[in-house]
């Protein structure tokens, strides 16, 4: 039988971070952002793209920007298509430099195509990788 130590954290599930759903001339799809704490100061993102309705949006791309963090996993960017009732999702862990500042991670899901933005969003952490809320 396993004990716990202080320093280990327990496992916790993802911490919503909101669902914002953007539209355009093709379509309509909603994105989830979620956030779990990991060992260390290690943060593990995680995007969930649904289409609204029955309709496939044009192709879309998912840009992941870090300022003074590390890309421990994942990649930095996503694109795709969504099809109704096929869920993408993509995930990143990040997690600050050392004697960072002001540690944040910027989202952007824009069309393929032209580059126009649909969403923009910025999350910013503490310099030990804590989740700074809103």
């Amino acid at each position: 039988m396993g004990v716990m130590s202080s320093c280990e954290k327990a496992s916790t599930s993802p911490l919503d971070l909101g669902t914002k759903t953007v539209s355009d001339e093709s379509g309509s799809v909603s994105i989830d952002v979620a956030l779990l704490e990991r060992a260390g100061s290690e943060s593990e993102l995680k995007f969930t793209l649904k289409a609204v309705g029955t309709d496939e949006m044009d192709k879309l791309a998912l840009d992941v920007v870090t300022d003074e963090m590390f890309l421990i996993e994942g990649g930095s960017q996503w694109s795709g298509f969504v099809p109704p009732r096929q869920p993408q999702s993509h995930r990143v862990v990040v997690k600050p430099v050392d004697n960072a500042n002001d540690p944040r991670v910027r989202i952007t899901l824009s069309r393929f195509h032209d580059s126009e933005v649909l969403f923009w969003r910025e999350i910013h952490f503490t310099p030990e990788g804590a989740l700074i809320p809103e």
